[in-house]
């Protein structure tokens, strides 16, 4: 090892060797003997001094800190601006309270070398936790109707309703509630308060809601696949329909002419359903006679014993003007309105405004019909083999009662010695009938009973159906596509298209006061698809399936003791989960069918029970305001341009604003509502024939639109219905009183 180089003169003398360190540079700056020199002087000779690797490892780190601070400075500024804003938006000034906490973190680096180095940095996050807001006044008591201030959509109140009525809908609505459960974890349970949380319901605490919520207190009836609020209103209005239905009902307010013959059409209509003895004494008899009628019309009137020829068409247009009423939506349409129609088959037809060129305009519309089991997409109930297992058996058990009914009503005529004719028999035996032009040609293989004859013919009309389900438009498009479903066509296109139907004769069997020329087709290519499924099927599946469709439209209105009443009831079981054999009170079911049948007679003595006042006046100005404020907040829509804002305030301005009754035909003139229903016989024993007539009338009425302007009166609900809607062909928002 080599010697170390002996230490320079001082000349300042010998340094002492017990001060001397033990450690010393020998390159050290002599400044630092100086005992005189200044501070700066000390500064610039530690600055000179080189960075050890400890050194530089210390001003990183504190580097880091310093940075790590700037960020979180900044981070709370931005968070105390933010604060800053919300509180000078309150106009009151006040601040809310808030709470401030304050943590330290002490981090310390210890270092040893030729000088002791000691770091100590401090790092201080402060939080500050703002309560919610709370009331800042207590609540202005307006007038229940003073919803908007002038039209300002940023009042500094809110008005607080504390009428009567508004507390008590308010009490309703916080009874619906489960304050039990998180709205941010369960908003359904919270807001509607499921079963699923019994326990709540039996609380004590005055904190939370004991009522236990809407759902808890109106479990799911039996008989009903479905239960809501609307339901629960409607009970309500069927009570006080009810009451005027009822033979014991006060007539002082009806005692001119008009206003006796419709309570007598009323009250015959409801006694007619109401008397179920009588029903289940008529039997399967008035459902016969309409299928009879129905296989006369298809195997054309001349020779009906023909197996040869037949008249789909008048079939049709026979199907077509009869039938039922049902809560549905229009083919054209997205209302949900009660539905009077025929039986649908094959297809339908619907009179509505010319939406692409006039809305006016009441033009005619081909579209796909309705089918024994729910549309879906694909034909998917189709696929399902429960329930295709389930619709199967009832079309046999339909076929089945109908072919035994008529045997017996044979041999009761057998028996009173009326002579019968071979060739006048009908229907020609054997009935249901086998199809001779099918694959299973050749005696050996034709069923040789009854049930075998009608399994056979059940499957083939669920291929038919699937065919047809197949070839439909799917139900979203159809009813939620305008421009998909608008395809306006000259007649002669679906004439063309479809030469299985003489359509001038089928129009001709409605009596429309005008022939159309354009036809608007929701789905051409089911035209050409149902053209080229008729051409593959045969005429007795045809006929088979006319009468299944006619069979479960009607059986509905037959005694509930009669075969096929119970098999058409065992499929709606099935379709719509209802608890087998459970069948709600009779005295609902016949004023529904009484409303849905003669629903504007009944209206005018709802209305006179219910809506008196000023309740329309009112009603009417509360649409106004909902009007005038949406106008009012178009120019604060930001993407909305001046003309796209201007084209809809247009729009509202012209809505048409319907409130509680109709006037057309006038509910206030008993006159009017006598003339509407003139075509409607009501007998007081046949409830089934009832049900045709009012259809029947309703299908002319419908028709004579055709090619006419639109009669702007005309309410598509009762006044009665639980409901409101907004028609946008029409432009028009309906509220039912």
């Amino acid at each position: 090892m080599a010697e170390r180089p002996p230490r320079p003169a001082s000349d300042h003398g010998k340094i002492s060797l017990e001060t001397a360190s033990l450690l010393q540079n020998p390159e050290a700056d002599r400044t630092n003997d100086v005992p005189n020199a200044t501070f700066s002087e000390r500064a610039e000779a530690i600055a000179r001094e080189p960075l050890t690797p400890l050194t530089k490892i210390l001003l990183v780190l504190a580097l880091v800190l310093l940075l790590s601070t700037s960020v979180f400075i900044g981070l709370f500024a931005g968070v105390q601006h933010k604060l800053n804003l919300e509180r000078s938006r309150n106009r009151d000034g006040e601040r809310p309270p808030h709470a401030t906490f304050t943590t330290t973190a002490i981090t310390t680096s210890t270092a040893i070398s030729t000088q002791t180095t000691s770091i100590t940095t401090t790092a201080t996050r402060t939080e500050i936790i703002t309560p919610a807001p709370g009331p800042t006044a207590p609540p202005k008591e307006v007038s229940p109707y003073a919803v908007f201030n002038d039209m300002n959509i940023n009042t500094t109140h809110k008005e607080i309703c504390l009428t009567p009525q508004c507390i008590l809908l308010s009490g309703s609505i916080l009874s619906s509630l489960d304050t039990f459960q998180d709205p941010c974890e369960n908003f359904y349970d919270f807001a509607s308060a499921s079963c699923s949380n019994q326990s709540s319901s039996t609380s004590t605490d005055l904190n939370h809601t004991v009522a236990g919520g809407w759902l808890r207190a109106h479990p799911l009836p039996a008989d009903k696949s479905s239960y809501g609020n609307f339901e629960a209103v409607a009970e309500r209005n069927r009570q006080v329909i009810q009451r005027i239905l009822e033979p014991n009902t006060d007539k002082s307010s009806f005692e001119r002419s008009p206003d006796q013959q419709i309570m007598r059409k009323l009250r015959d209509f409801y006694a007619s359903c109401i008397s179920e003895d009588t029903l289940d004494e008529l039997g399967t008899i008035p459902l016969l006679d309409f299928v009879k009628a129905l296989r006369r019309k298809f195997r054309g009137l001349k020779n009906p014993s023909s197996k040869e020829s037949i008249d789909l068409t008048a079939a049709l247009a026979f199907l077509h003007s009869q039938g039922y009423s049902l809560l549905g939506a229009s083919k054209c349409s997205s209302i949900i309105d009660y539905v009077t129609a025929g039986v649908e088959a094959l297809f339908s037809f619907e009179i509505e405004g010319d939406v692409g060129r006039d809305p006016n305009d009441m033009t005619l519309w081909f579209s796909q019909p309705s089918l024994g089991l729910p549309s879906k997409v694909d034909a998917e109930y189709y696929d399902d083999k429960a329930i295709l297992d389930g619709y199967k058996q009832a079309i046999e058990r339909l076929l089945l009662t109908l072919s035994e009914e008529d045997d017996k009503l044979r041999d009761v005529e057998t028996s009173e010695s009326v002579t019968i004719q071979e060739s006048d028999v009908w229907p020609p035996w054997p009935w249901p009938p086998w199809d001779e032009d099918d694959d299973d040609k050749g005696g050996d293989k034709k069923p040789t009973n009854r049930t075998e004859r009608v399994h056979k013919i059940a499957q083939k009309i669920i291929t038919l159906e699937k065919r047809l389900a197949e070839a439909s438009l799917d139900l979203d498009v159809l009813v939620q596509n305008p421009i998909a479903t608008y395809n306006p066509l000259p007649l002669s296109n679906l004439t063309d298209t479809l030469p299985q139907i003489d359509f001038p004769e089928y129009f001709a069997a409605f009596t429309p006061r005008n022939f159309p020329s354009i036809v608007i087709q929701t789905y051409p290519a089911y035209a050409s698809s149902l053209a080229e499924t008729l051409t593959r099927t045969s005429k007795d599946v045809l006929e088979a399936y006319l009468i299944v469709r006619a069979a479960l439209a009607l059986a509905p209105h037959l005694g509930l003791r009669t075969e096929a009443w119970q098999a058409q009831r065992s499929l709606y079981e099935l379709l719509n989960g209802i608890k087998k054999g459970v069948v709600g009170d009779r005295s609902e079911y016949c004023i529904e069918k009484v409303e849905e049948s003669l629903g504007f007679a009944v209206g005018r003595y709802f209305v006179n029970e219910t809506f008196a006042g000023d309740s329309k006046e009112k009603g009417t100005q509360i649409i106004t305001d909902i009007v005038k404020a949406f106008k009012a907040s178009l120019p604060h829509i930001d993407w909305m341009d001046k003309k796209s804002g201007k084209a809809a305030a247009e729009k509202a301005d012209a809505i048409r604003v319907k409130v509680g009754y109709p006037v057309s035909p006038d509910t206030e003139d008993a006159s009017s509502i006598a003339q509407y229903y003139n075509l409607v016989n009501v007998d007081k024993v046949n409830f089934f024939n009832n049900i045709i007539s009012a259809v029947k009338s309703d299908q002319y009425k419908k028709w004579q639109q055709l090619g006419k302007r639109r009669n702007q009166d005309i309410w598509l609900m009762f006044p009665s219905t639980v409901n409101a809607y907004f028609d946008p062909p029409a432009n028009e928002v309906e509220i039912e009183s």
